[in-house]
């Protein structure tokens, strides 16, 4: 199941091999795929939804992307690959409503992955862009959003020879800046990000390696520059952040005690409040709020965990 990061009402996707559902407004519709076909991205857009996710051709995995609008369901002709058998987590980039880019990850094995994107005009896409080449390592959990100036801001994970770092690239008119290191270099695995964006540019989040546990840090971007990052929570892992009326939140897997997270974030990148469940079930949940005081994780099979925010 997949909820979006910029949350169009109740926007949901759950996916499989072969089919998905979609759940708009109140309404869940269902849609069959190939076989071969599984979707792993949804955003919302002014006329619906787009989605995008991987087709599995013998030993290759190839991207596609889906669109919905008052007219019904449309398959986009794909991004072509450059010789490589693998396009990896794509992330679509909706501007004004509309969608208007797809980043991936693209190469012939895990560790030989480029960074690449590609401009959508609503008819056909654009060149393919490198925004990262291929490095000493893998590239991994890319994550993406589209900043209130009209700018696409793109995170994700390098292994930089001794261990993995986080990295970035903002969209400009002439094409993307060169990747730069979010946070100084250190010698603790940094992974897993997730990027969204708030007033005055963006916050990210990510686990850093602390002796045996991950810690859940946090990171403030602004007039084009991180500041220094902070620790949220003793381990936290795999973040993502969704907009839910008018705030942010990020929903995170928490290791002690073992179950699931949640903070609210504000735009400087603090921590307003906080609430925990116990339930360890490895799927990952979807978030709703219920009323100024509770905060609810919906799960795969549409069960619903109730719960209350803790003040700091």
């Amino acid at each position: 199941m997949v909820q979006p990061v910029e949350s169009r009402g109740d926007l949901l996707l759950w996916s499989r091999p072969g089919a998905f559902r979609v759940q708009l407004d109140g309404r869940v519709r269902s849609y069959g795929l190939d076989p071969s076909e599984e979707l792993t991205e949804i955003v919302a857009t002014a006329a619906g939804w787009a989605a995008a996710g991987q087709r599995w051709t013998g030993g290759e995995r190839r991207l596609f992307v889906l669109t919905r609008d008052g007219r019904g369901v449309s398959r986009l002709a794909a991004p072509s690959p450059e010789g490589a058998g693998l396009q990896l987590r794509p992330r679509l980039l909706v501007r004004d409503g509309r969608l208007a880019a797809v980043a991936w990850l693209e190469g012939d094995t895990p560790r030989e992955l480029t960074v690449r994107a590609r401009e959508w005009s609503g008819a056909d896409w654009g060149p393919t862009v490198i925004v990262s080449r291929r490095g000493e390592g893998s590239q991994t959990g890319l994550s993406s959003t589209t900043l209130a100036d009209g700018a696409d801001l793109l995170v994700w994970s390098a292994f930089d020879g001794a261990d993995d770092e986080i990295l970035w690239s903002r969209s400009r008119g002439d094409g993307w800046t060169a990747p730069r290191r979010l946070a100084p270099a250190n010698r603790v695995p940094d992974v897993a990000p997730a990027v969204a964006a708030v007033r005055g540019g963006a916050v990210a989040a990510w686990s850093r390696l602390d002796g045996d546990r991950y810690q859940l840090v946090v990171a403030r971007y602004r007039r084009d520059a991180w500041q220094a990052p902070r620790v949220i929570a003793d381990g936290g892992l795999f973040p993502r952040f969704i907009h839910l009326e008018g705030r942010l939140y990020l929903l995170y897997r928490s290791a002690q005690p073992r179950g699931w997270g949640v903070a609210e974030i504000g735009s400087n990148g603090a921590v307003r409040r906080t609430a925990g469940f116990l339930k360890t079930a490895p799927e990952r949940p979807a978030l709703e709020l219920d009323g100024p005081l509770g905060v609810n994780l919906r799960w795969p099979d549409r069960s619903l965990d109730r719960g209350y925010w803790n003040l700091p």
